[in-house]
């Protein structure tokens, strides 16, 4: 029975995930996560006062252009026509930064805090940069300079690349290689049949890609799939860092996008008369 207290979600938008490298490797990270922030808000017509917080996921931050204590949630939802007032939050839990940000709103609207928050993340694996580490006070005159690539081994330098502790779980449990690749298969063709289906377009908001020559490229799928992956392609890959069982084809791949959910009470929803075209209540 619906119940005034309910937490509902009045919008939701995604850009396209772009693949490393690819056609988002160009956007500034604020820019990035502003781009669904303002489109969550304008597929409902909602004024963007009506958010009260921002809660933003951000797995990686050393991309943004403010390496020191970037807070990206601020600096993007001022870019996308946000109250500077607005209070924010930007955090990292890792894989899982964006799902964690709707936990938290949802969380703080139940409490009563607030009635309204837009939450999401983002994350841009192409902007990442090198790191020269150690130079600051060792007085450089000769010599070279050796630069780090943070992707190279992707985890935690103290301990394993989230690689190998994968392999390591999918061995103690007994997830051989095909099941991995199998999985991986059905859950690649799976998408391109959704795709093809127009499951997406409620979800993807196109983006228009600037060309150095030609027309502007619309970008509407993600462009990680390969519609010619097939198992016997994805049996050939060789595992990485080491493990028995991971490879490039059967792991999350290194993307870049972002995506935003504004949520409610339902109450504040009808009060604001957010029952329109488009707009889907999800409890």
């Amino acid at each position: 029975m619906a119940n005034k207290d309910d937490i509902v979600i009045v919008s939701a938008v995604r850009t396209p995930f772009g693949k490393y490298g690819g056609s988002l490797k160009d956007i500034d990270y604020y820019d990035l996560s502003a781009i669904p922030m303002k489109e969550v808000l304008k597929r409902v017509n909602a004024d963007p006062k009506v958010v009260e917080e921002v809660f933003w996921g951000v797995g990686d931050t050393s991309p943004c252009k403010d390496p020191y204590t970037p807070v990206v949630a601020r600096q993007a939802l001022i870019k996308a026509g946000l109250p500077h007032e607005t209070p924010s939050i930007s955090f990292d839990m890792a894989c899982v930064s964006g799902m964690h940000a709707v936990k938290l709103a949802a969380m703080t609207i139940k409490l009563g805090e607030i009635k309204a928050a837009l939450a999401g993340g983002s994350t841009t694996f192409s902007r990442e940069p090198l790191i020269a580490r150690g130079l600051r006070f060792a007085g450089f005159r000769l010599g070279d300079v050796k630069l780090e690539d943070p992707l190279v081994a992707l985890g935690y330098k103290d301990f394993n690349p989230v690689s190998v502790d994968s392999d390591n779980m999918a061995s103690e449990y007994g997830i051989s290689r095909q099941e991995q690749d199998e999985w991986a298969f059905r859950s690649h063709t799976n998408y391109g049949n959704a795709w093809k289906a127009g499951k997406f377009k409620d979800e993807i908001m196109p983006l228009p890609i600037p060309q150095e020559k030609g027309e502007v490229k619309m970008l509407d799928i993600d462009e990680q799939y390969r519609p010619d992956t097939t198992l016997e392609r994805l049996a050939r890959l060789n595992p990485i860092y080491g493990t028995k069982a991971i490879t490039a084809g059967n792991s999350p791949g290194m993307n870049d996008g972002a995506t935003a959910i504004l949520l409610m009470t339902r109450e504040r929803a009808e009060e604001l008369w957010l029952r329109l075209p488009g707009c889907r209540w999800y409890l």
